[in-house]
């Protein structure tokens, strides 16, 4: 198992600016899972390809799924889109892994098995909350899915998806995931496990000039998680990195302004900074008072750290919305890079 973390990204240019600038050796340690976002001509989408090709290392592994909303509510482009970005990467000489449910559209379950069929690379099994209510059944279920598209279970990446909970389900996320791990007999044919879930809230209450702090509960659990001696195997860590699963419905198209801010993750917390919408340049103080706390990891940390250094002093390009999404992503997953590997799954 050669990685340690799989964050869970939107195909959005933000957050793959940030899986650009990590290092080689963190990029090494990591698996994105890739949800490819609505996408209405194929010049966007080419973006979104060209985006991606810049943004990570052919020669590893790369999941990719579809944005959940996208696929429910404009089912045929989404698909049409997928089997597209699949050929094209495939094409460059991209691992690509597509991920796929025990709950998706016929038509998209198709498109899997053809995609399966012409690569070598295996398959990711996304679950969710639906897809463990039947515990009992749920080894069957997906013993009859693999058997269906002609895998072994040795080519499957599995997928404990909680999406977001509230930091107080903490103890029932640990429960839920011991138990349906432990319900499925054969989970160490797996070629890995992994489970994925955020506690960031998705509007975070944060008045201008001020520092809130949340705690990393997602994290906390997969601690509690793989320190039980009882559960059959430790799975890997994955989170939402500083983004919410579901984004606010906002045309920025439109003069909204936004509030210059960073989601910047510690240890155990991630420390929100936001200052009013009323000029970009307010990024200059949110960095400045960034860079003077104890939990500033130093500009030489991550591209992201650098580019908060940089932007605490005045005379520094203060970026953008979308900038401001990849120096808090950048320096997260380098973070968690850290934290994983020196816990390692099974």
């Amino acid at each position: 198992m050669p990685y340690s973390y799989v964050p869970i990204l939107k195909a959005k240019e933000g957050e793959l600016i940030a899986l650009r600038h990590l290092s080689s050796q963190t990029k090494a340690n990591l698996t994105p899972l890739m949800e490819l976002q609505p996408r209405e001509t194929s010049a966007l989408l080419g973006r979104t390809l060209t985006q991606i090709r810049r943004g990570w290392t052919s020669a590893l592994p790369l999941l990719i799924d579809v944005d959940k909303d996208y696929l429910t509510n404009n089912t045929a482009s989404a698909i049409d889109n997928l089997r597209n970005l699949f050929a094209e990467l495939s094409t460059h000489g991209f691992k690509v892994i597509p991920v796929t449910g025990l709950r998706r559209p016929t038509r998209f379950d198709n498109m899997i098995s053809d995609v399966v069929s012409e690569t070598d690379n295996g398959i990711c099994i996304r679950l969710q909350s639906l897809d463990w209510q039947d515990v009992a059944s749920l080894e069957n279920r997906l013993r009859d899915y693999v058997q269906s598209i002609s895998l072994q279970l040795s080519q499957v990446d599995l997928v404990l998806d909680y999406e977001a909970f509230l930091p107080s389900y903490l103890g029932t996320i640990v429960t839920s995931a011991m138990t349906t791990i432990n319900s499925i007999d054969s989970i160490r044919n797996y070629r890995s496990l992994v489970i994925t879930s955020t506690a960031f809230p998705s509007q975070p209450i944060a008045q201008p000039y001020t520092i809130y702090r949340f705690p990393r509960s997602e994290f906390q659990a997969w601690i509690a998680l793989i320190s039980n001696t009882s559960v059959r195997r430790k799975p890997i860590f994955g989170d939402y990195t500083t983004v919410h699963p579901v984004l606010p419905d906002i045309d920025y198209r439109y003069g909204i302004k936004v509030a210059p801010k960073v989601k910047y993750a510690t240890d155990s917390e991630w420390l929100c900074l936001r200052w009013d919408a009323s000029d970009y340049a307010n990024f200059h103080s949110v960095c400045n008072t960034l860079v003077g706390l104890p939990e500033f990891s130093g500009g030489e940390y991550s591209w992201g750290d650098g580019r908060i250094a940089q932007c605490a002093t005045t005379g520094a390009k203060t970026g953008n919305p979308r900038e401001w999404v990849s120096i808090s992503v950048n320096h997260h997953l380098t973070l968690v890079v850290t934290q994983c590997a020196s816990r390692p799954a099974d």
